[in-house]
């Protein structure tokens, strides 16, 4: 399985790979989110659909991390990271990447558990106080003993 974690990201809990990896145990193929947008604290992500993305503005497919069996990754043609002039993309190369492994996926899967901070602004030095502020709310929100009743 590759997981791809842009440098300027990072995995938004200890469970993260866990997750990811139980729904490819599961028969994924392919996933993609969910993430925490420091830039868009309040957006809540979702996905449509796998089958033409590129009829709905991309369907959300770039959403980090983007996760892949190494097989899939192997069928991109040099020709899907390049334009009609012959140069490869120098921007949304995620989308060219995506786009042609969806192509010859069989079963993608979207990841509602928020399990990536995606940051723009990583060098605003409040990234790491962020990080842990969320990690421990999702750890309360977590705790057994305050999902039951007595």
């Amino acid at each position: 399985i590759v997981v791809n974690v842009d440098g300027d990201d990072a995995l938004l809990t200890n469970e993260a790979l866990k997750i990811i990896k139980k729904h490819f145990d599961e028969g994924a193929d392919v996933s993609v989110g969910n993430c925490f947008n420091v830039l868009k604290p309040t957006r809540i992500y979702d996905h449509v659909d796998f089958i033409k993305p590129w009829l709905r503005a991309g369907d959300n497919i770039w959403l980090h991390p983007k996760c892949f069996l190494l097989k899939l990754a192997k069928q991109i043609k040099q020709s899907d990271l390049m334009n009609n002039q012959h140069h490869y993309y120098e921007y949304d190369t995620d989308f060219a990447i995506m786009y042609a492994i969806l192509r010859n996926a069989s079963h993608p899967v979207f990841i509602k558990d928020l399990i990536y901070l995606y940051d723009r602004a990583i060098y605003s030095g409040k990234t790491i106080q962020l990080i842990n502020k969320i990690r421990n709310e999702l750890a309360i929100k977590a705790r057994q003993d305050y999902l039951t009743k007595e």
